[in-house]
């Protein structure tokens, strides 16, 4: 009866031991998405910028 009763607990204690990391790594795997994602958004700003920058310089090549 007693070695029933623990063997429930260790099983119970294990799940949620497994559930908690497995927790813990779905949150880890969030925020390095979340991070990719806004050095993705930046990198594209800057490009972005790179691009006007040059047009205009050609824009001012041309107009003298």
């Amino acid at each position: 009866m007693y070695k029933l009763t623990s063997d429930l607990e260790k099983n119970k204690l294990l799940a949620e031991k497994k559930e908690f990391k497995e927790t813990v790594q779905k949150k880890k795997q969030q925020s390095k998405q979340m991070v990719d994602a806004l050095e993705n958004f930046y990198k594209n700003m800057v490009g972005m910028l790179k691009d006007k920058i040059e047009n205009e310089r050609f824009e001012r090549k041309i107009a003298q």
